[in-house]
């Protein structure tokens, strides 16, 4: 059975991801919130925000196990009483209007 190339096959690693100065300038210090933290591809965003040099990362999820999940992978201890992790549905506005204000 053939099965698709990749790059990191061949050379054994994964490719880091490279990002321009606007990239970089466009993150760097400010403060992102991130919807759908715990996802597959909310928590990537949430390692390059991290990666790129955010002041804070705010990570919203409806998931609590999800946000758990998160948090163990990147802090090594999951507790959920960090204010960066944060367990609210995006289809509350009132709450989120309030998390946006805070």
């Amino acid at each position: 059975m053939l099965t698709a190339f990749r790059p990191e096959n061949l050379l054994r690693n994964t490719a880091e991801p490279v990002y321009g100065a606007e990239a970089r300038a466009l993150i760097r210090d400010k403060v992102v919130m991130v919807t759908g933290a715990g996802g597959s591809i909310g928590s990537e965003l949430v390692r390059q925000a991290k990666a790129l040099g955010a002041a804070r990362v705010c990570n919203v999820d409806a998931d609590e196990f999800a946000l758990y999940s998160l948090q163990l992978s990147l802090d090594g201890i999951a507790l959920l009483d960090d204010d960066d992790y944060i367990l609210a549905d995006i289809r509350d506005t009132v709450l989120m209007d309030r998390i946006v204000r805070e």
